[in-house]
């Protein structure tokens, strides 16, 4: 795991995950092998295996916009997977 001038908080990083810098993370499970880049902002968010979250990426703030992209939870939980962001 790597995190380079990132702030995380109540989150879980599995091995191999990147965290690129001025990215923000909030409540987020990241699975092996995934990358955050830089200036994202994360919150309530589960992402996948090998799944690599371009640069400036904002997901858990505008549930209406997240709906159209990705797959969300009645509780506001957005999984976000490699084959999205292709």
């Amino acid at each position: 795991m790597i995190v380079s001038g990132a702030k995380v908080n109540r989150s879980l990083l599995s091995i191999d995950v990147r965290v690129e810098e001025r990215s923000e993370l909030d409540e987020v499970i990241a699975l092996e092998g995934a990358t955050v880049g830089k200036n994202c902002r994360l919150r309530r968010v589960i992402i996948g295996e090998d799944c690599v979250v371009p640069d400036n990426t904002v997901i858990g703030f505008d549930p209406e916009i997240d709906k159209q992209r990705f797959v969300c939870s009645d509780k506001g939980v957005v999984l976000v997977t490699r084959d999205m962001f292709e």
